[in-house]
């Protein structure tokens, strides 16, 4: 492409994400590999989603906050546990170790209704923030987290993968509750993952993508690689090809623009609950 990409969804780990063959780039290497991926690809800058959800995860955060210090392209998002709500001293935490949002991993519908309670005070954090929220959930229980994404109206919410609608011969039935949120302006749903729903060249993934555009816009739709897991199961490029290829006439906008855009208007130093104008 001739423009500069922004990824909006990469991992990295201390040890290497423990995949399908083992950690293909251990010990730090998972950052070397990226960077060369960043000057074959021209990425500008890639979100870095947060994740502790596992043993060999635990640690995560602090991991990723050092890796920012060195690494400017990096935008994290700090990974806040769906059973406990994070304090306002915790998201101050975070924003001075440079994070610019919260990742959120919803699996159960419990754990979708404790996060759809989330007290005014966090919510006002993350609005004064204007934060970049990454959610990782079903498509089966994004509704239930709907009263939430409603009172975050000055972050920006990315549903990751598709929405994760799941194998694609039911995906269109299955993503009607993502399309049910197009309504919030401040809502968008990344291009990523689309391993997770057939092997690629993913037949039936246009009919995703075209439900997604014709109902969010290109305004709302954000590429992702999902580095490293995605390279149990495809190529950093197909991770490209298989979007690109629909996207032809808004390549630029979806590969690069509305990141960036979300990344830019992340208020940095906000100081937790504070409501600041301008």
């Amino acid at each position: 492409m001739k423009f500069p990409l922004a990824d909006s969804h990469i991992h990295f780990f201390a040890q290497g994400y423990p995949g399908r063959y083992g950690a293909l780039f251990p010990r730090g290497g998972e950052v070397v590999m990226y960077e060369r991926i960043r000057r074959i690809h021209s990425i500008e800058r890639a979100l870095v989603v947060g994740y502790e959800g596992g043993p060999w995860a635990v640690g995560n955060n602090r991991y990723v906050a050092k890796l920012v210090k060195s690494h400017p392209w990096m935008t994290p998002l700090a990974f806040a546990p769906s059973k406990d709500e994070p304090t306002t001293t915790r998201l101050n935490a975070w924003w001075r170790q440079g994070f610019a949002g919260l990742s959120i991993y919803v699996t159960t519908a419990a754990e979708a209704r404790r996060v759809a309670k989330w007290s005014s005070s966090v919510v006002d954090a993350l609005n004064a923030k204007r934060a970049i929220i990454s959610v990782n959930v079903p498509s089966r229980l994004v509704g239930t987290l709907r009263p939430f994404f409603e009172r975050l109206n000055e972050t920006r919410i990315l549903i990751s993968h598709l929405g994760l609608p799941g194998a694609m011969a039911t995906a269109s039935r299955e993503l009607e509750p993502v399309l049910a949120l197009a309504d919030l302006p401040h809502l968008g749903v990344k291009y990523s993952a689309a391993y997770a729903c057939n092997a690629y060249p993913h037949p039936g993934l246009s009919e995703i993508l075209q439900a997604l555009h014709d109902r969010f816009g290109p305004s709302r739709l954000y590429w992702g690689s999902d580095f490293s897991p995605a390279l149990d199961d495809v190529t950093f490029s197909q991770t490209i090809d298989s979007i690109g290829t629909f996207v032809a006439r808004d390549t630029s906008t979806i590969f690069s623009k509305n990141l960036l855009a979300a990344i830019r208007r992340v208020r940095s130093g906000s100081p937790c609950g504070l409501r600041i104008t301008g």
